[in-house]
């Protein structure tokens, strides 16, 4: 489908976005979207960089569940989407906005559950002094770590942390029981798979 997006210089770029990426047969879209040159457009007036954010489809993507299909949510969108009912949508997984999307992918690349990886996020936001406004992001993936980055403890700064393997491993063995706690149970509700839904303060946590 044709579509066009205006650059910041006023120049219109016209470009085809298809119905829907098949993963199992364009494998270097991972890759792509991983390292953030996915449907990267070029202005030919000002030389400019530019990405369109708009809702895209991807399907076949091979996870610890099986081939699913993930639906890309543009950020704008996120209140609309997330004042519907989830159960609503046909698709496995959402991703609302480019930063979600890239994590998921590298999630998934490395054959993870993405379940369990939200539930350590949950672990980290829990002993931060204010969750409010905190947002925690899978940034890195290492054979025996995974780095987490940690936005919103202070102003203007990141914060770093890495997760040895065998904490995941940790929740992985116990995931059956936590999926009885109410809290992990909606993080792991699909298609929205995310601590972004939740509010430790309506938790009481």
């Amino acid at each position: 489908m044709k579509q066009v997006m205006t650059c910041h210089c006023g120049k219109e770029i016209e470009f085809d976005v298809p119905d829907s990426f098949n993963i199992a047969d364009e494998p270097r879209l991972i890759e792509e979207i991983i390292d953030g040159s996915f449907m990267e457009l070029e202005c030919e007036s000002c030389g400019a960089k530019l990405r369109p954010d708009i809702p895209l489809l991807f399907e076949r993507i091979s996870t610890t569940e099986g081939k699913i299909r993930l639906r890309y949510i543009p950020e704008p969108q996120r209140t609309r989407y997330l004042g519907s009912k989830l159960s609503e949508d046909d698709v496995e997984r959402w991703a609302i906005g480019y930063e979600e999307l890239r994590e998921k992918f590298l999630i998934f690349s490395h054959q993870l559950d993405d379940r369990l990886i939200e539930f350590i996020k949950f672990l980290l936001l829990e002993k931060a002094e204010s969750a409010e406004n905190v947002r925690i992001v899978l940034a890195e993936i290492e054979e025996d770590h995974y780095t987490f980055y940690i936005h919103g403890l202070r102003e203007q700064e990141v914060g770093i942390s890495k997760i040895p393997r065998s904490l995941y491993q940790k929740v992985l063995a116990s995931l059956t029981e936590r999926m009885q706690n109410e809290v992990y149970s909606q993080i792991a509700e699909p298609p929205y798979v995310s601590i972004n839904k939740i509010s430790l303060e309506e938790e009481d946590l």
